[in-house]
């Protein structure tokens, strides 16, 4: 972009330093709206730095929220080798400021006010992690104010988006009142590195001073490792405290997820029935805050979603548990019928052997019997002038056979009666197969 673009803003006054530069209050000549940029000198910069401001400026454009700074344009001066980051203006100054006033005037922030930032800032957080965005630098002096005392979350140039290839950042940043137990040990940090941050920077609205303090590095690391702080002043809540005591875990798995501590912060306000999100912001001055109108109305749905995919994965749960169920009496009933099929091949065998053992040694026996015996009058390949009579042997083996093949049949009833019993089985779970999709 050349000196043209840059000639569409006006330099007001510097209003701060930000990560890798100087910040500026501009007014757009155009319709004299009032913004910041962000100007920086990237002359004498290395690979790294570049890559860190590349970083940012990616980072912003991505990232559309109500509670997290709006970027609006990128302005590059290559002949003076300087970029400016064009960003929205927060006249309401920052959370360092904040604190600083009360403890001026020795005065605690009332708790309303806590929750209410409380919840802004991880709703933004929120929004970052569901897109791979670590922060990895929340303290007071990046969480800045608008008109309507409504915080937005700033200062992206050390944030780090997470991608298949580097799942987690290994680099040692941030701020060391605020730097979590893995970053003191050189370990890798995710997410849970930003929910000890804004555990230390909660705990620092309600007592005006960090949970860890510390005249060097090395003892104020040995503090966060053993991750022991003060109780709040008592006029705080319990829930209060319990939330930032989970928050400031050592072990960070132990710590909770932004969404889990969304639906905390849901329940709580249930249960009290008070003021976390009944912070309706009067809206007739800055049409920005119709934006702000929304998203307050759409935090209460989105909590009640959570509660909703809590319930569906219990439910889903219960059902995985029926189908496991439901498979192992599949495998029995597979089973029951091999055997009975089993069963039925046995018996025939078994009558089988027995009429072979009596016949055979009978017709051994019968040396009446010539290999081609003459036939008689009568056609009987029988001898002659003897009366013919009916052998006892074959009409035990008929009976045999005809008790044989009642048994088979009846097995055979029971076998169809399973086989049905299965093909319900199967029915049903292609059912609940078909109402999960």
């Amino acid at each position: 972009m050349t000196d043209l673009q840059i000639g569409k803003y006006q330099e007001l006054e510097v209003i701060g330093k930000g990560s890798f530069g100087i910040v500026k209050k501009i007014k757009r000549i155009s319709d004299s709206k009032i913004f910041v940029w962000k100007e920086i000198y990237f002359g004498r910069m290395c690979e790294k730095e570049l890559e860190l401001i590349v970083r940012e400026v990616n980072i912003l454009r991505e990232l559309e929220h109500p509670y997290i700074v709006g970027y609006l344009e990128r302005v590059l001066d290559t002949k003076h080798k300087r970029l400016f980051i064009v960003m929205e203006y927060c006249e309401g100054g920052d959370l360092h400021k904040m604190i600083q006033k009360h403890k001026k005037k020795n005065t605690f922030i009332k708790e309303s006010k806590i929750w209410k930032i409380f919840t802004q800032i991880i709703l933004a957080l929120f929004e970052c992690h569901r897109k791979r965005i670590l922060h990895r630098d929340i303290k007071p002096d990046n969480i800045f104010l608008d008109n309507q005392k409504n915080i937005k979350l700033g200062d992206f140039g050390l944030a780090r988006a997470l991608n298949s290839d580097s799942q987690f950042a290994h680099t040692h940043v941030g701020t060391p009142f605020y730097m979590s137990p893995e970053q003191f040990a050189g370990n890798i940090h995710d997410d849970k590195t930003d929910i000890w941050s804004l555990g230390c920077l909660i705990y620092e609205l309600a007592c005006l001073s960090p949970p860890f303090e510390a005249f060097s590095l090395t003892e104020l690391g040995k503090k966060i490792s053993l991750g022991k702080f003060q109780n709040l002043p008592s006029f705080y809540s319990s829930e209060l405290f319990d939330l930032i005591s989970e928050m400031l875990q050592v072990d960070k798995n132990k710590r909770p997820s932004a969404s889990e501590i969304l639906a905390k912060i849901t329940q709580i306000n249930l249960q009290r029935n008070s003021f976390i999100f009944n912070t309706q912001i009067q809206t007739n001055q800055n049409p920005n805050n119709q934006l702000i109108q929304k998203e307050n109305q759409l935090i209460q749905k989105e909590n009640q979603l959570i509660q909703k995919e809590n319930q569906l994965i219990q439910k889903e749960n219960q059902l995985n548990q029926k189908e496991i169920e439901l498979n192992q009496k599949e495998i029995y009933l597979k089973h029951l019928e091999v055997s009975l099929k089993k069963k039925e091949i046995e018996p025939e065998k078994k009558d089988l052997i027995p009429n072979q053992r009596i016949i055979r040694p009978i017709l051994k026996k019968n040396s009446r019997f010539k290999k081609f015996p003459k036939l008689n009058q009568n056609n009987q390949n029988y001898p002659k002038n003897q009366i013919y009579q009916k052998n006892p042997i074959r009409i035990r083996k008929t009976i045999k056979e005809n008790q044989t093949n009642q048994v088979i049949n009846s097995r055979k009833v029971n076998l169809s009666r399973i086989q049905k019993i299965i093909n319900q089985i199967k029915y049903e779970k292609n059912q609940k197969d078909l109402e999960n999709l």
